[in-house]
């Protein structure tokens, strides 16, 4: 079986012009857009949240960053309602802070 090089042995012989913008278009190949939420979706993040915070539960959270889907997991330290922004200590023990338009998935952690 002959085992093939796939693109790299093409990209010795393009210009680096050619190579910067295949690079590009496969980087913005991976990017998606940002996925809407419904109200019904927003009122159950609403319950888990409050019901995580009361029970001091672990949360993970993929929230939208980028054109990629992040995924934070960590306890909710407190919800700025005027912010609109959940702060979160992570399970390494860092501060973080998940925008709630960015949010496009929530459940406890297991």
């Amino acid at each position: 079986m002959i085992r093939d090089r796939g693109n790299i042995k093409w990209t010795s012989m393009m210009l680096p012009e050619h190579v910067k913008l295949l690079r590009t278009h496969e980087e913005e190949a991976d990017r998606m857009e940002q996925p809407h939420m419904d109200e019904q979706k927003q009122e159950e993040w609403e319950e888990l949240l409050c019901e995580a915070m009361a029970e001091n539960r672990m949360l993970r959270i993929d929230c939208y960053k980028d054109g990629r889907i992040v995924q934070v997991e960590g306890a909710v330290h407190f919800l700025d309602e005027i912010k609109k922004e959940i702060r979160i200590i992570t399970v390494s023990g860092q501060r973080a802070a998940v925008k709630t338009a960015s949010i496009t998935e929530m459940r406890f952690s297991e």
